[in-house]
């Protein structure tokens, strides 16, 4: 059976420095094999738009995918700090 929980905490047990070699490895492809979940991003946007603006920022942001996704929809009222742990990303 799925625990939450626990999931969580054999995550955590994980090395960061395996965590950032890991990503390393993978940042040249990343952008291309993953998928974005767009609709996940339309909704989201939807939301959004009922905003005069917008200023959030990303954390553990990747390459910046969903990013991208949401400025296309949302445009110069959208304000993002986007940072990712490792600069290969």
């Amino acid at each position: 059976m799925y625990s939450p929980v626990t999931n969580r905490t054999k995550l955590s047990r994980v090395a960061p420095k395996a965590v950032h070699y890991h990503f390393s490895r993978i940042a040249n492809g990343y952008r291309d094999l993953r998928t974005t979940d767009s609709e996940s991003i339309a909704f989201v946007a939807k939301e959004l738009r009922k905003l005069a603006w917008v200023e959030a920022a990303d954390i553990g942001c990747g390459a910046g995918r969903y990013d991208l996704l949401l400025y296309k929809y949302l445009g110069d009222k959208l304000r993002l700090a986007c940072v990712d742990a490792n600069n290969d990303m």
